[in-house]
């Protein structure tokens, strides 16, 4: 069972690593259904940063996705990452939920 600091890092690392394929994908489908351009799609990934799972895309394409995602002076925005976090938060609780009791079952499996 996690029962220390250090354990709970690694078990965040492991499992930030388990989700980021699947955020990664539902983030580009969110841009997808936002109409956005297919390199800005592309371009859209999860990471985690030591403690924080992030939204990360590079700095050349920054000006284009703050355009689409908050619309453009006097423009209309076309938000894809903000819906994409306030969905993810589900998954994400599902999936360390999931994760928590997988490893208390193995924990009493070896005490049975």
């Amino acid at each position: 069972m996690i029962t220390d600091e250090d354990n709970l890092d690694e078990a965040a690392a492991i499992l930030a690593q388990k989700v980021i394929p699947d955020l990664t994908e539902q983030l580009q489908d969110s841009a997808t259904t936002a109409g956005w351009p297919e390199e800005v799609i592309n371009s859209l990934s999860i990471r985690f940063d030591g403690e924080n799972l992030r939204v990360h895309y590079p700095e050349k394409l920054a000006n284009q996705i703050e355009d689409l995602e908050y619309g453009k002076i006097f423009g209309l925005p076309n938000p894809a990452i903000r819906p994409f976090i306030s969905r993810s938060k589900n998954y994400i609780e599902s999936v360390t939920a999931e994760a928590f009791l997988d490893d208390f079952a193995e924990q009493l499996e070896g005490l049975l």
